[in-house]
């Protein structure tokens, strides 16, 4: 009896033991990530493309497909990640915005960045002089007047004493002839076999066709996209030297001293000419002016005003000012420059002073870059006032950040569909013909 019921005890008791179940382990609550703050190198959230954001915090992971940096609405690339820090590189042309860190679905939003725009100057020719098409970088020039960039970025240069058009690939990799055979005469017909006379200035239209005034047949010309140049009218002004065309395909006509319109049909809408020599703004009936480079004018896109410069040959030093003309109430004003006083003071505009200017382009925030051909600068008008971008350093041919760059004598200005400003300068005795590039970023 006894071992029976021992038995049965243990029968019991180990059926009890079997039908508990083990204790789970206890997993801690998933921590939310969290931000603490948002650095640069500099000790505030500002500077240029390249400059370094460190986030600090916590419990950010180490999954960068679920990490996310935005400035600007723009991304940034991560550079180091990790539980707690997180490194990304601001992007060229960010622009200033606000700052937003995502972490895997959890948005935080951090401090505006203050983007400050890099400014490079490099030298797209040799500066070599003669004439030889091919790879750009033995190419040669006798002389490069006017530029002007298609939407693709190509570069088309303008010959004067010997007449001829020719494209520098957007690459950068080569030169060819376009038009011209580089004698004077007036033929039309495709590339080469055509003949034109002395070309101050070019402009270039929505369709990629040129347009130009041939100054020796006082003919303005049209280029097409396979080089074929025919006679778009015969000028209406005597010794027309530029031609500038909008993007509705309206072409305005420059003389020395006036202006007309043709409209895209080639129908002449309009003429202006000056009421003697000087300075007197207002409408077309009591305008006056000094005289006009054919390379410092210029039409905004949507053919709502024109830009032009007046120099007065006259005067010590050969001071110039800058004018616009509405081109709806055909109305002159004068945006910066002091008449008859020659210099490069800066400041505002109205007491801005400047010396020969032979060159004008537009950026895409309504800013004017004006090339300060007889002071060796580019300066830069916008919302009222005048500064020095390139030549604060004196004369000279010298690339890199603006703060050392020097150029010699800017002819000609334009600027291309990334934003970059081409400038043609001259330097007789050392380098005959020179194209720059000026990177904004």
């Amino acid at each position: 009896m006894f071992a029976i019921a021992s038995i049965s005890v243990i029968v019991v008791a180990c059926s009890k033991s079997e039908s508990a179940p083990p204790t789970p382990p206890v997993t801690p609550p998933a921590q939310a990530p969290a931000l603490n703050t948002v650095t640069t190198p500099n000790g505030f959230v500002g500077g240029r493309k390249n400059t370094v954001l460190t986030f600090k915090g916590a419990n950010f992971g180490t999954d960068t497909s679920k990490i996310v940096v935005t400035v600007n609405g723009k991304r940034c690339a991560l550079s180091s990640v990790d539980s707690s820090v997180i490194t990304a590189i601001i992007p060229a042309n960010c622009g200033t915005g606000n700052v937003v860190l995502t972490v895997d679905g959890k948005v935080f939003n951090g401090p505006v960045f203050n983007y400050e725009y890099s400014y490079t100057i490099t030298s797209i020719t040799n500066g070599l002089s003669g004439f030889e098409d091919g790879p750009l970088a033995t190419a040669k020039w006798d002389e490069i007047i006017n530029i002007v960039t298609d939407k693709n970025n190509n570069i088309y240069t303008s010959g004067f004493n010997q007449p001829s058009i020719r494209m520098i690939k957007a690459d950068l990799s080569s030169v060819t002839s376009f038009a011209g055979d580089r004698t004077v005469g007036d033929q039309n017909g495709q590339g080469v076999a055509a003949k034109f006379g002395r070309v101050y200035s070019l402009s270039i239209d929505n369709d990629n066709n040129i347009y130009f005034a041939d100054a020796t047949a006082n003919k303005i010309k049209k280029i097409d996209k396979q080089g074929i140049v025919t006679t778009f009218v015969a000028s209406p002004i005597s010794n027309s030297q530029a031609a500038r065309v909008d993007k509705l395909g309206n072409v305005y006509v420059v003389s020395n001293q006036a202006f007309a319109k043709y409209n895209a049909a080639g129908v002449l809408e309009w003429t202006i000419k000056s009421h003697g020599t000087g300075n007197k703004d207002g409408d077309s009936s009591v305008v006056s002016f000094y005289s006009i480079p054919a390379t410092s004018v210029i039409v905004d896109e949507n053919g709502e005003n024109l830009y032009f410069t007046t120099i007065n040959y006259n005067s010590q030093g050969f001071p110039a000012q800058i004018k616009k003309l509405n081109l709806k109430t055909l109305t002159t004003t004068t945006l910066a420059g002091v008449e008859n006083q020659a210099g490069s003071t800066d400041g505002p505009a109205a007491n801005a002073t400047f010396k020969v200017t032979c060159g004008l382009a537009l950026d895409k925030n309504g800013g004017l870059y004006i090339g300060d051909s007889f002071n060796d600068k580019i300066r830069y008008l916008k919302d009222g006032t005048v500064s020095t971008l390139i030549g604060a350093g004196g004369l000279g041919d010298v690339d890199g950040d603006i703060s050392v760059a020097k150029i010699y004598n800017p002819q000609c200005l334009t600027v291309n569909s990334a934003g970059d400003l081409i400038i043609s300068c001259y330097q007789s005795n050392e380098f005959n013909q020179k194209l720059k590039r000026l990177v904004i970023d």
